[in-house]
C-alpha cells in the first residue's frame, strides 16, 4: 500500500483541480436561488407557483374572478360615458338657460330705452280730446295762413313751411302712440312672465298704463261749465298677451288692463285696488290675497283740462270718482284662486265665476249675484248657506279646492 499524502485519491488518481478563470468570473452575476426553489438529491432544482404553472386553488380564484371583473369593466363602459352625458347635458342646460336669461334682459332694455327715449321726445300722455282740440286749432292756424295771399317766393316758402310744420305736430302725439303700443304687443310676445312682469311695472310707474282722469269741460244750456270724466289709457293692452305674467306683490293701483289675457297669471297679493280688469282673461290666474278694494284717486283735479280756471259746476257729482271700485265685469275668472281676496265693492257683472276659489274673500258690496255661474263657484259656509246654495253645492263646488 502506498501512503495517501493528500495528493492522491483512494484509488490512486489525481484528482483534477478546476482553476477558474479570473477574466470571466468576475462578469458573472452572484444570485441565490429562489426560497421555492430546493435543490434536490440529483442536483436539480423544482420550481413552484411560476407563470407557467399554478396550483388548482388558484386557478379556481381566477376562474371566480374573471367573471367579475368582466361585469366590472361592463359596468364600467356604461356608467362612464352616460355620467359623461350627463354632465355635458347639465352643463349645456346650464348654458342654455344663461343665455335665455341675457336675452331675456336684452330684449326688456332695449324696449325701455325706446320707450323712455320715446316719451322725452314725444308727449306720450296726451289724451285723445286733447290730441282732436290741437288738430283743430292746427287745421285752424293752416286756414288763416293760406289767407295771406303771399306776395313773394320766399313768403309762399314760409307759408308752406308753416303749413308743414303743423301737420307734422299734428301726427306726432298720435304716431307716438302707435308706435309705443306696436313695441309694448311685440316684446310681451318675446318675453316669459317673469320680464313680462318687469315690463307691466315699468309702464305703471311711468304713468303710461296707469288710468288717470281728466275732465272735459262741456257748456250746459245755461253757458255754465260741466265736466264729462275722461280717462288716459296712453298704451291699450287690450287683447295683450300676458299669459302666465309673474306680478306677485306688486302694487299697480288703477292699472288699466282691459281685455287683456291674464290665463294663469300669478297676481297673489298684488295690490290692484281700483283696477280695470273690465273683460279681462284670469282663467287659472293666482289672485289669492289680490287687494281689489276701491281705491282712491289722490288730489283729484275738479276743473276741465281745457279751462284750467274755471271750477266744474257738476265737482259735487264728480266726488264719487275719488274712490273707484275695482272693473271685473264680463271678466273670465273660471277655476282663478282668489281665497282671502278683497273684492269690496268690486263690479262682477257678468264675470265668470265657475269653479272660482273665494273661500275666505271679502265680497262685501260685490255684485255677487251679478255676476255668471256664481252658483259653480267656492265660498265659505256662511256665505255658501247666505247665497241660497246648499251643503251638497258647497261640496260639489270647492271639490280639490285647498280648505282654509
Amino acid at each position: 500500500m502506498s501512503a495517501n499524502n493528500g495528493n492522491t485519491t483512494t484509488n490512486g488518481t489525481k484528482p483534477q483541480t478546476q482553476i477558474p478563470n479570473a477574466k470571466s468570473d468576475a462578469n458573472i452575476p452572484q444570485t441565490t436561488q429562489p426560497d421555492n426553489q430546493k435543490p434536490t438529491e440529483s442536483g436539480k432544482t423544482n420550481s413552484k407557483n411560476t407563470n407557467s404553472e399554478l396550483n388548482p386553488l388558484d386557478l379556481k380564484e381566477l376562474e371566480l374572478f374573471r367573471p367579475i371583473e368582466l361585469f366590472g369593466v361592463l359596468l364600467g363602459a356604461i356608467i362612464v360615458p352616460g355620467l359623461v352625458g350627463w354632465a355635458t347635458l347639465y352643463i349645456s342646460k346650464s348654458q342654455f338657460d344663461t343665455q335665455q336669461t341675457d336675452n331675456q334682459h336684452t330684449i326688456l332694455k332695449e324696449y325701455i330705452d325706446s320707450i323712455s327715449s320715446l316719451s322725452l321726445e314725444k308727449d306720450l300722455t296726451e289724451n285723445e280730446t286733447e290730441t282732436k282740440q290741437r288738430d283743430e286749432k292746427i287745421q285752424k292756424d293752416i286756414k288763416e295762413t293760406l289767407k295771406t295771399k303771399p306776395k313773394s317766393t320766399k313768403e309762399q316758402l314760409e307759408v308752406f313751411q308753416s303749413i308743414k310744420t303743423a301737420k307734422d305736430l299734428s301726427d306726432t302725439a298720435e304716431d307716438a302712440r302707435t308706435m309705443a303700443i306696436g313695441q309694448t304687443q311685440t316684446a310681451l310676445r318675446r318675453l316669459n312672465g317673469e320680464y313680462k312682469g318687469h315690463l307691466i311695472r315699468f309702464l305703471h310707474e311711468s304713468n303710461l298704463i296707469q288710468g288717470q282722469i281728466l275732465f272735459e269741460g262741456v257748456k250746459n244750456k245755461d253757458g255754465a261749465i260741466e265736466c264729462k270724466p275722461i280717462t288716459i289709457k296712453v298704451i291699450k293692452l287690450s287683447g295683450a298677451n300676458i299669459n302666465d305674467i309673474k306680478l306677485k306683490d306688486a302694487s299697480l293701483p288703477l292699472i288699466e288692463l282691459e281685455g287683456a289675457y291674464l290665463n294663469k297669471a300669478d297676481l297673489s297679493n298684488a295690490g290692484l285696488e281700483g283696477a280695470n280688469l273690465k273683460n279681462a282673461k284670469l282663467q287659472n290666474s293666482n289672485l289669492k290675497l289680490a287687494k281689489l278694494q276701491p281705491a282712491k284717486r289722490e288730489n283729484l283735479d275738479l276743473r276741465p283740462f281745457d279751462d284750467k280756471g274755471m271750477k266744474c259746476v257738476n265737482a259735487d257729482k264728480l266726488k264719487d270718482l275719488e274712490q273707484k271700485p275695482t272693473d271685473l265685469q264680463d271678466a273670465n275668472l273660471q277655476d282663478a284662486n282668489l281665497q282671502d281676496a278683497n273684492l269690496e265693492g268690486a263690479n262682477l257683472e257678468g264675470a265668470n265665476l265657475e269653479g272660482a276659489n273665494l273661500q275666505g274673500a271679502n265680497l262685501q258690496g260685490a255684485n255677487i249675484q251679478g255676476a255668471k255661474n256664481w252658483q259653480q263657484a267656492c265660498y265659505d259656509e256662511k256665505l255658501n248657506e247666505y247665497l241660497g246654495l246648499t251643503k251638497q253645492d258647497r261640496d260639489r263646488n270647492c271639490k280639490d279646492k285647498k280648505p282654509l
